[in-house]
């Protein structure tokens, strides 16, 4: 007990040979730096143990070795650079599939979810996204293509509805053309009668005295008879024209073919000089098919088409003549080269008393007697017009064999 503090103060050798003596056990004494793997090589690193040797039960001696530690340090600092080796080669494995996870199943769709959005927000919704990827990736891929094929159902339905909206008001329109047509046909109707009633007999006297007043005078009075005469007849054709408004004479129906009747009509003015200083082209074909309705009817109304394109018409332009084949009927066009007509126009040419004419040459009833023949037989007359281009007035009819189908 008394060489214990001894031994302390002693060399590591020395006070190991004390200790074993002292208490007839092995005794070990580490020499090592603390720092680890990381701390410099050192020679004295070493283990020192101290072993006592017996004699019949009696401390004989002690067995002493030391072993340096120099060769475990390079062995270990030969192994340090392998070990960080594996350990940056797994680290920048582990970055790069952590890399490539994160872009194929977070990055890429995302980014084609929000190319996607950008897409239907624009108003394509035709976009489908592929439902894969993680679980919450996945759902909202495929809430979002069900969002888009709700909107594709919404859009599809709300057209449908626009259209027919489009197609009932479009009917509805017709509807209050026709009611308003009507209306004015009435109107001019009863006007009719009564002017016939009221003014023809008196105007027909008028007319007859005048004639026989002209046979008498001469010089200045015979031309003021003359001219007298000329406004009485004038006066006498407006209303000739409102009662073929208002009730036209319904005439024989017979099968015929109108491009031949349409070709009698500009004969019969050319003979009278209505074409004069204006060109004629003829691009009709030689025949169509017949269609069914009064002859006199349709002839009145080539003639005043011909002649609407003649007063249209500088002198020197053109009047076109075109007709051809439909599914169901034929057509006939009469195309002039004057000033055309604007938009606001066209929508009143068909109506009573509505003229572009010049005060005096135009009493404005010869279109809408020509759309009230037409449309007797089922017909009708489209116009196309644009200012500095001239007019084309085309009149659609059924043909005879289409009637008996």
């Amino acid at each position: 007990a008394d060489l214990k503090p001894l031994a302390e103060t002693m060399p590591p050798q020395i006070s190991q040979l004390h200790l074993v003596r002292s208490g007839n056990s092995p005794a070990l004494s580490l020499n090592y730096s603390s720092l680890g793997l990381f701390a410099p090589d050192h020679e004295e690193e070493s283990v020192l143990v101290t072993v006592p040797v017996m004699a019949r039960g009696q401390f004989a001696g002690a067995l002493q070795g030391r072993f340096l530690l120099a060769d475990l340090r390079q062995r270990m600092n030969a192994a340090r650079g392998l070990l960080l080796l594996y350990a940056l080669l797994y680290g920048a494995v582990l970055t790069v599939a952590g890399v490539f996870l994160l872009y194929r199943n977070v990055v890429r769709p995302v980014r084609d979810l929000m190319q996607a959005t950008r897409e239907v927000a624009a108003g394509d919704l035709e976009q489908i996204l592929p439902e894969e990827g993680p679980k919450e990736i996945a759902d909202l891929s495929r809430s979002f293509n069900q969002m888009t094929a709700t909107l594709h159902d919404s859009r599809r339905q709300t057209e449908a509805h626009i259209d027919s909206l489009r197609q009932a008001n479009q009917e509805l329109a017709s509807s209050r053309d026709e009611v308003v047509r009507g209306a004015r046909m009435a109107s001019v109707g009863h006007l009719a009668a009564g002017m016939a009633h009221e003014i023809g007999n008196p105007l027909g006297a008028l007319v007859g005295y005048l004639g026989l007043l002209k046979g008498e005078l001469a010089g200045d009075s015979r031309e003021i008879a003359v001219r007298a005469l000329s406004e009485a007849q004038r006066i006498d054709l407006l209303v000739r024209d409102l009662l073929d408004y208002a009730a036209p004479p319904r005439g024989e129906v017979e099968d015929f073919d109108p491009v031949a009747l349409l070709r009698q009509a500009v004969e019969l003015l050319e003979h009278q000089g209505a074409f004069s200083h204006r060109a004629l082209a003829d691009g009709l074909p030689t025949a169509l098919p017949a269609v069914r309705m009064a002859r006199h009817k349709l002839q009145q109304v080539f003639i005043n088409l011909l002649l609407n394109a003649r007063d249209a018409c500088p002198p020197g332009a053109a009047i076109r003549l075109s007709a051809g084949r439909r599914q169901d009927g034929v057509w006939l066009t009469v195309a002039d080269e004057g000033e055309g007509m604007a938009p606001q126009l066209l929508a009143n040419i068909f109506d009573p008393f509505f003229t572009t004419k010049e005060p005096g040459k135009g009493r404005g009833l010869g279109l809408a007697v020509c759309q009230r023949i037409v449309e007797e037989v089922g017909g009708r007359i489209e116009v196309r017009s644009e200012p500095g281009k001239g007019s084309a007035f085309t009149v659609r009819l059924r043909s005879a064999e289409g009637i008996d189908g």
